[in-house]
């Protein structure tokens, strides 16, 4: 069994709504696992961080069932599934007589390109019929979904139990249970992201407007600027990433083609020699500075990020050594960094030999 995270920090902090029963479809729920290539990798509202060419050819599947940590096996049968779904459901106040006003849908959906994948929606019966497990995305890169064709972006896999219409009779006579259509009983969601953009970004649209107001040249394709990239307190602004506007349009109307995935790539790459280059020239300045005290920095994920093992944990020692050289060869860093991603140099193959 893979290692997953059991405990989520989002998990202790879920919105209280004020719908009787919705609790106990949340509880169920919460036992699923994100399967990658058939293994439990993933907790609601945990994330994975794998290799960009997995990202793209991984299997996806969210399994209801769950897996138990002790033994690998499944936490429910399926008929023991169904049987507590619709004893929660009845807690909410839904009846047998209602099952049918029920919709199960799950998306993926990116920040980066802001594209959205419906990969199943049914009905109560259709999703008891499931089995309990409802596939994502199959192996390999045919008629994979746009999400999981942008490995820069990483996404986010999500399911939503809702009502698909509003319920007969007076709200009145229901006090505190969910009523209209659209109001969600339970959801659950999980994160995947590419080893090479655990930092994370989004890029802006770079408009006309914008180019001039940043007095950048009409042609500038991208605009990078990491803001304080050893404060450990950094936020998500403290990363601006700009893209000519009309690059970005192309790429979301084609996001699996090569040179999409090959400017993806080298647009991350470019972001990393952004934060190496002013983490360096930042560390010169302040020699004292340690690996602890700049501790969740966007310095330190680019440094924890490029210090993980094949089997995605974190090298310790590979960590402490690379802080070191960041220091003083920060371009062989960012050599170590771009070898370590055999993506790029084959996509860049590709789209070399697909111009000639």
């Amino acid at each position: 069994m893979a290692d997953i995270t059991r405990n989520s920090p989002a998990r202790e902090y879920r919105t209280l709504r004020p719908y009787r029963g919705v609790g106990a479809v949340q509880d169920l729920l919460d036992d699923a696992v994100l399967r990658l290539d058939g293994e439990a990798s993933v907790v609601p509202d945990g994330n994975a961080v794998i290799e960009a060419n997995a990202y793209l050819t991984t299997e996806v599947a969210i399994d209801l069932l769950g897996e138990a940590e002790d033994s690998g096996d499944p936490v429910h049968s399926h008929v023991e599934f169904v049987n507590r779904l619709e004893d929660a459901l009845g807690e909410t106040g839904i009846g047998p007589d209602e099952f049918s006003l029920l919709r199960y849908t799950f998306v993926i959906t990116t920040p980066y390109l802001k594209l959205l994948h419906e990969a199943w929606s049914g009905s109560h019966a259709d999703f008891t019929a499931l089995l309990g497990l409802v596939a994502i995305a199959g192996a390999g890169r045919d008629d994979r979904p746009k999400p999981l064709l942008a490995p820069s972006g990483g996404c986010v896999i999500e399911m939503i139990v809702h009502l698909n219409q509003d319920r007969d009779g007076k709200r009145a006579d229901h006090p505190l249970e969910v009523w209209g259509k659209g109001t969600w009983l339970g959801r659950i969601r999980f994160s995947l992201a590419t080893d090479i953009t655990e930092i994370g970004f989004t890029p802006t649209p770079l408009t006309a407007d914008l180019k001039q107001k940043l007095d950048l040249p009409s042609d500038t394709v991208r605009y990078i600027v990491p803001e304080n990239p050893l404060d450990p307190e950094g936020s998500a602004t403290d990363l601006l990433v700009y893209v000519d506007e009309g690059v970005l349009n192309a790429i979301t109307a084609n996001p699996g083609g090569s040179g999409a995935r090959t400017f993806q790539h080298q647009l991350a790459l470019d972001v990393v020699a952004s934060i190496i280059g002013e983490s360096s020239r930042s560390l010169a300045g302040e020699p004292e500075t340690t690996l602890t005290s700049i501790h969740e920095s966007l310095c330190h994920r680019l440094i924890r990020q490029a210090s993980r093992t094949t089997a995605g944990k974190v090298d310790e020692e590979r960590e402490e050594a690379m802080f070191t050289r960041l220091k003083d060869e920060p371009l062989r860093v960012l050599a170590e960094f771009e070898g370590g991603l055999d993506t790029i140099r084959k996509q860049l193959l590709v789209c070399i030999r697909e111009a000639s």
